[in-house]
């Protein structure tokens, strides 16, 4: 049903009354003084949908904002070039506006009544939703220009309405606020996508390029009406983008083009910049970059590794359920994990908590709440100490889904039991500082154990002669060692691989970092950390090459070093890849992106 397909696309709050006066508030950076209300409940036109919202009061003046990129992702209108972040200029059909902006963490929100002013758009707050309600209106004509110099779908109608645009590999939906003035079908093709499923449920890396095929039925679109609403799908060409923008007087363009995204470059915050931009290398070949950049050194904002749920290491969510309900402002998916079990593969360490250790002498992202990074392979080793034997333990690995035979260890971070990754386990039980029960489990997937809240388990893999002289009673003692040891130093970290760059030069090894030599020169949708010499920090999706597939890793690492990148860490790519700001997923369609177990979130936290 469309009203649950809506409910589905629209994820967050919105806020605004046209019949209140118009000023020139102004703006400071996180200043909540004479917010009056926030929420993410909205109806647009009966239907309840989610869309952060703000309303506040300045003198005698009430203000009613939006978060700016669900504006745009969710509405249809499009942010332009701005260094200012105390405004945004916009563009929806023929209104060309400077709206003023407001950040109150998490979002940033801006005052739409310049933009709606002149429309019979309806919107106002009641209680702690938000009502909008758009006029009638009818989508006249669609029609499509196939030529080979210029491929493009025209959509004529009555008035300016609100729409939406979703992408897959090879096909677009663009859902607009307004019935068909012609007969279409009543429902859609099964094989299409869901335009307003974006929980990150799909796993379609948007990599793959059909080769010479040409577009279904030799046509570019189709339109289907389905309740209030029109839905036009769009056929898009092998090694071609799809863009769409609104036009004077009541127009859609939906232009078609290897090149059709466009450049942007807006100061989010006094700390913060979003940039789309093209990027050419040496090898002739042309990308197009998404891209954060964040100063923490003199900021109020703070990195924290990301992950479902704290109290376990075991699960996956969408990167925009984790970033918005855990508050965060931006983020970018992390580092690997097992897509089947849902367990970590790598580095994730938080004040000071290993939640999940390193594996393979991959690349971490380390660092501190003063700024200071450093990006290195790093290895971890735990020695476990039997005081009563002096019998030894060594584990290479903490509440990892990494399995090897073995020694490895697991915490409360892990979850509050332990069942057995693999056949023929000894779990060794400590509370406090003592073996409390050693335990031998056959087969995999059975018999769970409690992990002490005051203690851990030691999971021996098929090696039981290990635990011979490990009985009840026993005291033990851990001491760890990470290679470098400078690394030990730093509360936080977050591991992926491989390093791509130190001081400005390449350092890929794939192989010395585990990864296989297929992996290595896949071509694929890439997401990365990277450091300046400016002390910024900047997060770094690429998606596709002009005309072909996404970058090579060593093509992503002189795509860094044009970006200015001093160090980088390559991340988990492919269908993970994405980055998040201000409520939505902006690098990609969310109907593309996949679930993730743990990411990097930047949050407002203001220092004393």
């Amino acid at each position: 049903m469309l009203v649950s397909f809506l409910s589905v696309l629209f994820l967050d709050g919105f806020n605004f009354n046209i019949t209140q006066g118009i000023g020139q508030p102004v703006f400071a950076q996180n200043n909540t003084q004479g917010v009056v209300a926030t929420g993410t409940r909205t109806f647009l036109n009966q239907r309840e949908i989610n869309l952060p919202w703000m309303e506040w009061r300045e003198g005698n003046q009430t203000y009613i904002g939006i978060s700016d990129i669900a504006l745009q992702n969710t509405l249809g209108v499009e942010l332009l070039n701005s260094n200012n972040p105390n405004e945004q200029p916009i563009q929806w059909f023929n209104s060309y506006q400077n709206l003023p902006a407001r950040f109150v963490n998490p979002y940033r929100y801006l005052d739409t009544r310049r933009l709606l002013e002149n429309t019979s758009i309806a919107i106002e707050r009641q209680g702690d939703s938000l009502i909008i309600n758009t006029p009638n209106s009818r989508v006249n004509r669609v029609y499509d220009i196939n030529q080979p110099q210029q491929k493009r779908v025209v959509i004529e109608l009555e008035r300016s309405t609100f729409f939406r645009v979703s992408q897959a590999r090879d096909e677009g939906v663009i859902i607009i606020e307004g019935q068909p003035n012609f007969n279409v079908s009543g429902q859609g093709n099964g094989n299409s996508i869901n335009p307003l499923n974006n929980t990150g449920a799909l796993e379609d890396e948007g990599d793959t390029i059909r080769g010479g095929e040409t577009p279904v039925s030799g046509s570019l679109f189709r339109v289907e009406r389905s309740n209030n609403t029109t839905l036009v799908h769009i056929n898009i060409p092998a090694g071609h983008s799809l863009r769409v923008n609104s036009s004077a007087p009541n127009v859609l363009f939906a232009e078609l083009s290897p090149t059709a995204k466009v450049q942007k470059n807006i100061t989010w915050s006094n700390d913060l910049s979003w940039q789309d931009r093209y990027v050419r290398l040496s090898n002739g070949e042309t990308f197009f970059v998404s891209m954060l950049k964040a100063n923490l050194q003199r900021s109020d904002l703070s990195l924290r590794p990301i992950v479902p749920d704290n109290n376990t290491m075991i699960g996956t969510a969408p990167l925009r359920t984790m970033a918005q309900g855990q508050g965060a402002i931006a983020a970018i998916n992390g580092g690997f994990f097992n897509r089947n079990n849902q367990l970590p593969l790598g580095a994730i360490r938080n004040n000071q908590n290993w939640q999940s250790a390193p594996i393979l002498n991959r690349g971490v992202l380390a660092w501190n709440d003063a700024g200071s990074f450093q990006i290195s392979r790093l290895r971890l080793q735990e020695t476990i100490t039997n005081n009563s034997t002096g019998d030894r333990l060594v584990s290479d690995y903490i509440n990892s889904g990494y399995v090897q035979t073995g020694v490895s260890r697991y915490t409360r971070s892990w979850g509050d039991r332990y069942t057995s990754l693999s056949n023929n386990e000894t779990i060794i039980v400590v509370e406090g500082d003592r073996i409390r029960d050693k335990i031998n489990v056959a087969q995999a997937g059975s018999n769970p154990i409690t992990i002490p809240a005051n203690g851990y388990l030691i999971v021996i893999r098929n090696s039981p002669q290990l635990a011979t002289n490990f009985n009840q009673g026993q005291q033990l003692q851990i001491t760890s060692t990470t290679t470098p040891p400078n690394m030990a130093n730093f509360p936080y970290m977050l591991g992926a691989g491989p390093m791509l760059l130190t001081n400005r030069q390449i350092v890929l090894n794939a192989e010395a970092e585990g990864f296989s030599n297929a992996f290595n020169q896949q071509r694929a949708s890439r997401s990365g950390v990277a450091l300046d010499n400016q002390g910024n920090i900047m997060f770094v999706a690429v998606h596709q090459r002009v005309g072909g597939p996404g970058p090579s890793l060593q093509e992503f690492a002189q795509i860094l070093l044009q970006l200015g990148a001093t160090d980088a860490l390559n991340l988990d790519g492919g269908s993970s890849t994405q980055i998040y700001l201000g409520g939505e997923i902006i690098d990609r369609s969310p109907v593309t992106a996949a679930r993730v177990h743990n990411g990097l979130g930047l949050f407002f936290r203001p220092r004393n």
